[in-house]
Parts: C-alpha cells; structure tokens; sequence
C-alpha cells in the first residue's frame, strides 16, 4: 500500500516537474514565434501560425495539468473562465443573426487565454523553487528580447519583419521605426518591461544572490532596449523602474549608477545617428488616440445594438476620425466586438484576479502600468505579451508575498 503511493507520489512529481519544463519553454519562445515562423516556415494550424499554436497548447496542457494535480474539479476561476467564454459564444451567435457575420473564436482567445495564464502562474508559483525559475525564465526572455533588439538596431537598421495583406511575415529591407525584427517594436518594448518588474522583484526580495552592480547592468541594458523602439510609454515605465529600485535599494555609490544610466542614454543618442527619437517625440501628438477614441465612443453609441453586442464590421472597417481608425484601445477593442456590457463584465473579473497578486507597491505599480498600457494600445491582442504579462504579475506578487517562504509544495488554487 505505501510502495503503492510512493510510486504514485514519484510519478506524480515527475509529470509535473514535465508539465512546468513545457510552461518554461513556452513562455521563453512565445516572444520569438514570428522570427521562427520567418525562418523555420510551417504550415498553419486553425488559420493560425504553428510556432504560436505550440506554445499556446502546451500552456493548455499545462492548465489542464492544474485538474489531476489538485485533485478538483473546478476552481472558482474555471467556472469564472467557463462564464466568460459561454457568454462570448452566445454574443457571437448573436452578431451572426444580427450581422450576418461569422467570426473564429480564435480571433477572441484572449477572453480565455488571459485568465488561463493567471490560472497555470498561480498554480506553479505556490512552489518556492518554481517560483524562483520562473523568475530566471522570465528575466532570461526579456534580456534575450533586449539582445534582439540591440543587434537589430545597431548592425541592422533597416532590417525588419513585416506582414502584408495575405498574413505572410517578409523580411524588409527599408522598415519604418515602428517594426524590428521582432516585428511589433512597442510590443518588444512591453515584454522587456514585464522582465524588468520580474527582476526588480527578485532584486527587492532577495531571492537570488546577485551582485548590486550586475543587477543594475541588467536592469539598464534592458531600459536601453526598450529605448530603441521608440515606444514612450515602455520607456517611461522602464524608467520608472530604475527610479523605484534606485530609491529602494541602499546604495553606497549611487552617483555610480546615475553616470551609468546617463552613458545608457548617450550610448543610445550616438547609436541613434545623434537624434535621440523619443526627446524628439515628446513634442508630437499621440498618434491619434484621441481621435481613435472619439471614434470608437461614436459608432458604440450610434445605436443600441452597437452598445449591447458590438458594431459590424461593415461599420467599423472604414470608419474614420481626423484620418484615423479604430485602434490603440483595448477597452474599446472589445466593447466595440462584444459590446460594452460584456467589456465591462470582462474586465471587471479579469482586474479582480489580477488584483489578487498586489501585495505591495511594486505590484501595485505593475497593475497600474497594465491598466493604463491596455488604453494606449492593443496589447490585449498581443498573445506573446499577454502571457509573458500575466506571469510577471504573479511572479511579482508572489515574490513580494512572504506566504509563498518555506512552502515546497504545490498547494490547490
């Protein structure tokens, strides 16, 4: 009988130490999967590209994994997510009558994906030694990010991904500012940032012995790769970051680290012709969000069936404000596809359990930074960005939680 239970309890443990290497690698590659799929071509799977397809189903399995390990059949989030995605499948049923419209839940995945994130996290950080690697793991990702990057802009500028109209990602000779090879360079810019509040937390926490001016060469390499995107707001939280632990930490030689963040920034200005681009663009205008606001609150309120389940597409394709179209806004991304009721509903539930990770004000500064991010852009459509976030948020809070300390074992969620 106990033979019996030990070799259950071994196998058990093996699994899942299995299950946790797969969540690892997922989140280490989800960043790259458009430079896998440039360079390693596969075919797609459910019209979407395999090198996003795999990461994404091995987090799957490592969701699924929570069941048998926790021994239950729901947790109060699983029957949240069911919620969430039933009521979802019915307002597109809906929009198919109203609008004639038939659109793939996966194009929607978000609304599962990103508590499914939340659900995998708190699962595998309940483990002190979990917790710790996927802090390196995460820390790991945004320097490889910031590696890229910096390769990128310095030996080749001009050298970029692109999709075009048919989906196909090209490699492009002449990109403009807004593209790297990693091809979206204010999504780069917010993975890095994520890594950043991990490494800050590790720093804060003690968790890993890690010599003060190593950790401040990390923390200023990856504020220099988040500058090359020329994305204001990654940039503003990096430095927000480095501000947060410069006053945190009890340095004897602080002017040290002002002078090494000011050779950042000249390395940064020479590297960039000697036009620092976001000094340049603290002038300019927001890109039209304003406008593109102001155009999503007009087709919502346009009608009642617009504000109850969304607008058409027919509507929302070509409409305009001052130039400009419909993006740069989570909140009225998914108001305008499902209406604001369930955007409000959704987002909601979705901040109740993120909330759950702030513990201090490390984490309650990420959570700011994830509310506001999600009104400037459309990150919430960022798969790569959305796992990596949703990690990050409860590797902070549980690095910052003295709870986890002492505790070995995975425990229910």
């Amino acid at each position: 009988m106990i033979k019996s239970y030990t070799k259950e309890r071994v196998s058990c443990n093996l699994t899942n130490n299995v299950v946790f290497a797969f969540v690892l690698i997922s989140i280490f590659i989800l960043p790259f999967v458009n430079v896998l799929n440039f360079a390693l071509p596969v075919d797609n799977v459910f019209g979407k590209s395999t090198w996003l397809v795999i990461p994404v189903l091995a987090l799957m399995v490592g969701y699924i994994w929570r069941f048998k390990a926790n021994n239950i059949l729901f947790a109060p989030l699983d029957i949240v997510l069911l919620f969430v995605v039933a009521l979802a499948g019915v307002i597109l049923a809906i929009r198919y009558i109203a609008f004639d419209e038939l659109n793939s839940f996966l194009n929607y995945r978000y609304f599962a994906t990103s508590l499914i994130y939340l659900a995998i996290a708190s699962y595998f950080v309940k483990n002190k030694m979990n917790l710790r690697v996927m802090s390196l793991t995460i820390v790991a990702a945004g320097l490889a990010v910031a590696v890229v990057e910096a390769v990128n802009f310095n030996f080749f500028p001009s050298v970029m991904l692109s999709t075009d109209d048919a989906g196909v990602i090209r490699l492009v000779f002449d990109g403009e500012k807004t593209r790297s090879m990693l091809l979206g360079a204010s999504i780069s810019g917010n993975q890095i940032v994520c890594s950043m509040f991990v490494l800050v937390a590790m720093i804060q926490g003690n968790i890993i012995r890690m010599n003060i001016w190593v950790s401040w060469s990390l923390l200023l390499f990856m504020t220099y790769g988040v500058s090359l995107g020329e994305s204001r707001y990654p940039l503003a939280v990096a430095i927000c970051l480095l501000a947060f632990n410069f006053f945190y930490q009890k340095l004897q030689h602080k002017k040290i680290v002002v002078l090494s963040f000011l050779i950042v920034l000249l390395t940064s200005y020479v590297s960039s012709n000697f036009e620092y681009p976001h000094i340049s663009r603290i002038n300019e205008d927001s890109g039209g969000r304003v406008e593109k606001a102001i155009l999503g609150f007009k087709i919502l309120s346009d009608s009642m069936t617009n504000f109850s389940i969304g607008a058409p597409s027919s509507q929302t394709n070509d409409a305009t404000e001052g130039g400009y179209g419909l993006s740069d806004n989570s909140y009225l991304e998914v108001a305008i596809s499902f209406g604001v009721p369930f955007a409000t509903a959704f987002f909601f539930i979705w901040f109740y359990y993120i909330s759950k990770n702030v513990v201090n004000n490390l984490s309650l500064l990420f959570f700011g930074y994830l509310v506001v991010g999600l009104s400037l852009t459309n990150c919430i459509l960022w798969e790569s960005w959305l796992c990596l976030a949703m990690f990050s948020m409860v590797v902070v809070g549980g690095l910052q939680n003295t709870e986890w300390q002492g505790n070995d074992s995975n425990e229910a969620s």
